[in-house]
């Protein structure tokens, strides 16, 4: 017995791509259905101009990255910033205990030659 696969799976990030742009980390099954809504609601109301392709794009913060001046910046305002930097929290360590958690904890950042013996 042959195995189907969709047609559009195959080409994904070769010669198609996704009919919808964004990330959602926290809210995603809330904009996926917000997306399927849009899409149907457009879809039933432009039947007939015959539209053969909806994108949804969501954008997020505009990021501006500078290689040559080793430059990231986030085009948010002071108090935006201010705001993030003061709700956000590390994650908690994923290994506690073996080999990955000494790793994780000797480890330094590649900017400084990734230095793995403090």
């Amino acid at each position: 017995m042959g195995q189907k696969t969709h047609p559009i799976g195959l080409r994904l990030g070769i010669i198609k791509t996704w009919d919808s742009r964004w990330f959602g980390k926290r809210n995603y099954a809330e904009l996926l259905k917000e997306d399927l809504l849009i899409k149907r609601y457009l879809k039933k109301r432009l039947y007939q101009a015959g539209i053969s392709r909806i994108t949804i794009e969501r954008k997020g913060d505009r990021i501006t990255i500078d290689a040559d001046q080793r430059l990231l910046a986030v085009d948010v305002s002071e108090e935006e910033m201010a705001r993030r930097r003061s709700a956000w929290s590390p994650p908690p360590p994923r290994y506690t205990a073996g080999v990955l958690h000494k790793y994780a904890r000797q480890v330094s950042s590649a900017s400084l030659g990734a230095v793995t013996d403090l």
